[in-house]
């Protein structure tokens, strides 16, 4: 997955598969040097 714009900081990232029986969570560290 691709995060844009996101400040620096933390962001959660949630993905569930079509039928609900599966969830990921990521927890993600945004550093503001990490400009791609």
């Amino acid at each position: 997955a691709t995060v844009k714009g996101v400040k620096a900081g933390t962001a959660k990232i949630i993905g569930m598969t079509s039928d609900g029986n599966f969830t990921a969570i990521a927890d993600i560290t945004v550093q503001a040097a990490a400009q791609a």
